[in-house]
């Protein structure tokens, strides 16, 4: 009991670490932002979305999981990565046409937004 609870401690303090001094909600908004913009086609339990009802759907459920979301990272596992539904890990399907597990597609861009913009 006591390992279990030193790991839930280490692990909330590297979700803390992550986001120290970032602004959470503007970051989820980058995210939802660059998501609309991307021109990417998101695969949700086998059916296509353009990129705007990726982002729509996304909003859902961030609205829905609002008191669990305390990271960008919280944001991406819980909106992007499957369906709450059936388990279904969601896909992208870049300009390019590779396809792309869409929470890692989303980790990326995450990583590339801090470096570009720090929040």
């Amino acid at each position: 009991m006591r390992r279990f609870l030193f790991l839930s401690f280490a692990l909330g303090l590297m979700n803390l670490s992550v986001s120290a001094g970032e602004n959470v909600q503007a970051r989820i908004q980058d995210l939802l932002a660059f998501v609309e913009d991307s021109g990417v086609t998101f695969i949700r339990n086998g059916t296509k979305h353009n990129a705007t009802e990726a982002a729509k759907h996304m909003r859902k459920k961030r609205d829905h999981y609002q008191k669990d979301i305390r990271t960008p990272e919280d944001f991406i596992r819980l909106t992007a990565t499957k369906s709450l539904v059936s388990g279904r890990k969601y896909q992208v399907v870049t300009r390019e046409g590779k396809t792309l597990l869409a929470g890692d597609w989303l980790l990326a861009a995450l990583g590339h937004l801090r470096a570009a913009t720090p929040r």
